[in-house]
């Protein structure tokens, strides 16, 4: 189950949780394995309710792995602080939520062991989703730092993937690539979710620097390697955005027919870089037609009020952004700034 968690591979890590709980339920109450057992259970559910937007009932499953988890067992009760972390942020209270790892990083187990390391990553996510870029750039330093000294392949990755965000939205276009470039090397050696986002972000710096050939064959490598790995879950998120590249490149046809088979689903939580329901929203803006910009409208609609519902202040602008591009469509200037000016 946690190696189907690393590689993203969600509804399969849930699936063999579920079939592992009876199985740990059933062990004699004085065996030293069933708590730590129950409580890594419940770390892997805290997870499902946090994807699934049940922001209460996902700190309560991370509160509860918490308490069962062992100290250590840093690796599993850093992933719980984590998910408590991002469980606090998602519910509103980002005051807790800072000082819940502001807390955990005084622990004196290991300071600079597993469990800070995953401290230190949560803080990434909680400042992503906050908008805090300064704050994800110090933490991001930090991570790399500590992940390279303790030789932590994830937090040495994890460290530069979010540097590599960082200098992409301050427009330091070389800063970035040579943060992200040994991210998409070699997939296998790297987190899934990771490899996926970071060939996206670097594939936009080589758009930016007018790179188009080498932005296209790295996002198409991203589509390999899903289909290679039979990943269900990476594969559509791989294929849209090679339909983000076509909007950017004015390929109006191939991101139409992206967009007419693309089945958007429910709507996950927005803690990476790339999401795929903001390019159909450009694509459906783009095709300038009553019926594209209503159903541009809804959907922007459905994502703002999930943004502003899961306290995620980075995907709101993004989808403000594109609703005063709507407007702009439209006609309607007025309302396009008045979105604008509520970003400000």
């Amino acid at each position: 189950a946690w190696l189907y968690e690393y590689h993203n591979q969600l509804t399969e890590c849930w699936r063999l949780m579920d079939q592992a709980e009876p199985l740990v339920s059933a062990m004699t109450p004085d065996s030293a394995a069933r708590p730590r057992l129950l409580g890594e259970i419940e770390a892997l559910r805290s997870s499902l309710h946090y994807f699934a937007a049940e922001s209460d009932r996902a700190v309560s499953s991370a509160e509860q792995a918490m308490a069962e988890i062992p100290r250590g067992s840093q690796s599993t009760r850093g992933f719980a602080t984590l998910l408590l972390a991002l469980s606090l942020q998602m519910a509103g209270d980002l005051d807790r939520a800072y000082k819940l790892l502001h807390d955990a990083m005084g622990e004196r187990s290991n300071p600079r062991g597993t469990f800070h390391n995953r401290v230190l990553i949560a803080q990434l996510w909680v400042h992503t989703m906050a908008g805090k870029l300064d704050n994800l750039r110090r933490s991001a330093s930090s991570l790399l730092k500590m992940g390279k000294e303790l030789d932590l392949r994830e937090s040495r990755d994890l460290g530069s993937y979010f540097l590599g965000i960082f200098y992409y939205h301050r427009n330091e276009l070389p800063s970035a690539a040579q943060q992200l470039t040994p991210l998409v090397i070699d997939p296998r050696l790297t987190r899934t979710e990771v490899y996926t986002h970071s060939t996206f972000v670097l594939s936009l710096v080589y758009l930016a620097q007018g790179q188009v050939r080498e932005a296209r064959d790295l996002a198409e490598s991203a589509i390999e390697h899903m289909l290679e790995t039979n990943n269900a879950f990476g594969l559509p998120l791989a294929q849209a955005f090679a339909a983000e590249l076509d909007v950017r490149l004015g390929r109006t046809t191939e991101a139409w027919n992206w967009a007419c088979r693309f089945n958007p689903g429910p709507i996950l939580p927005k803690y990476m870089f790339y999401v795929p329901e903001l390019t159909l929203a450009k694509v459906l803006i783009g095709r300038n037609e009553p019926d594209s910009r209503q159903h541009a409208d809804e959907l922007l609609t459905r994502l703002g009020e999930y943004a502003e519902r899961t306290h995620n202040h980075s995907f709101l602008i993004e989808v403000m952004a594109l609703q005063a591009l709507l407007h702009d469509s439209r006609g309607d200037e007025r309302s396009a700034l008045a979105t604008l000016e509520r970003l400000i």
